[in-house]
């Protein structure tokens, strides 16, 4: 007899969004910069001080993702 295998259950999809804390690394304390949400096109302003306390990005739903562009100006 061959032995059983455990029946495994598909869990549904997770559909809820998420928030996630971003904290950007290597700024010039002094800097300001333009960040720019890459998926629906939102830009702000923000100072290095602002951006090291962190932005919350919104990510709609499991398997999507947001790009962030932070460019100094």
């Amino acid at each position: 007899s061959l032995p059983s295998s455990p029946l495994r259950q598909k869990s549904a999809p997770d559909t809820a969004e998420k928030t996630v804390p971003v904290i950007p690394r290597g700024l010039a304390a002094s800097g300001q910069y333009r960040v720019t949400f890459d998926n629906s096109g939102d830009c702000m302003r923000m100072t290095a001080a602002e951006l090291m306390r962190g932005i919350t990005v919104r990510i709609p739903a499991s398997l999507s993702s947001e790009l962030l562009l932070i460019e100094r100006i």
